[in-house]
């Protein structure tokens, strides 16, 4: 994986490497907890963490076939979801035997559209805000993106190759090591009262698969968190987070919800260990 940290001034970067389809989407030692913890979120609100809009079916069935042949999906669970006749309904069998959250996104115009997704672990962000839309539409919340990368991500994506997983990761601040931070769960903020042992690091680690069928994009999410004071076991990373905290920019932390924290975890990463 890219270097997560680097011993520089925040900035937006792509910082992608060539993977393996499988394994990025194989099992996990914690695959069971994992599994339980989205079923959990289906059972209570599918309609809240999958969508479907009609140009997703041959994307998803395409998804199916490709996991299958990297040993993804076994035979069984191939089959079992070929007899879920609901596009919908299979976009969500499909999200209760994988581990990541994935999107489906199909090239439209001159840019990408998200266009199907199960997604129920995601970091303060809502899919019925998001489905349907643009690429260019769902990056205009996050400061300067579009106009610093935006035409470099579109690009990107239209040259994908097939046969292998694109692997980046982003890094997020929050009060709760929950994998599930929807906005509707109300789940407590970071604020100047917070402890900074209560902050925890949340890491997304994606990876982007082109779908040479349809043209579209297979996009996984992978969560990772635990606490942000871990990482002084690591120096060179407490050293990279902390350059990053301390440069980023003003609208940057606000709308990551850090700039309230970012003094207090910067100088704790940075003071030295007894």
């Amino acid at each position: 994986m890219a270097e997560l940290f680097p011993d520089a001034n925040y900035r937006f970067q792509m910082n992608l490497e060539r993977g393996s389809v499988r394994e990025f989407f194989r099992e996990t030692s914690a695959r069971d907890e994992i599994l339980r913890n989205r079923s959990h979120w289906l059972d209570e609100d599918p309609a809240r963490y999958s969508e479907m809009r009609e140009p997703a079916g041959p994307l998803l069935d395409e998804t199916i076939e490709i996991l299958h042949q990297v040993k993804v999906l076994d035979s069984e669970s191939r089959l079992r979801l070929g007899a879920v006749h609901s596009p919908l309904e299979r976009c969500r069998e499909l999200g209760r035997i994988l581990e990541p959250d994935y999107l489906l996104l199909i090239p439209d115009d001159a840019q990408f559209r998200l266009v199907g997704a199960c997604v129920c672990f995601p970091s303060s962000w809502s899919l019925q805000e998001k489905i349907d839309r643009p690429l260019e539409f769902i990056h205009d919340v996050v400061p300067d993106l579009n106009a610093q990368i935006g035409p470099q991500i579109t690009r990107f994506l239209f040259s994908l190759k097939p046969d292998v997983a694109m692997l980046r990761a982003n890094w997020g601040l929050s009060r709760s090591g929950e994998f599930n931070q929807h906005p509707l769960r109300n789940l407590p903020r970071l604020d100047s009262e917070t402890r900074v042992e209560e902050i925890w690091l949340r890491i997304e680690r994606q990876a982007l698969v082109h779908l040479p069928l349809s043209n579209g994009v297979l996009f996984g999410i992978r969560i990772e968190t635990f606490p942000v004071m871990e990482l002084k076991s690591n120096p060179k990373d407490a050293r990279g987070l902390s350059r990053a905290l301390r440069t980023m920019p003003p609208e940057m932390a606000r709308y990551k919800n850090i700039d309230a924290v970012r003094e207090v975890v910067a100088s704790a990463l940075e003071k030295p260990s007894l």
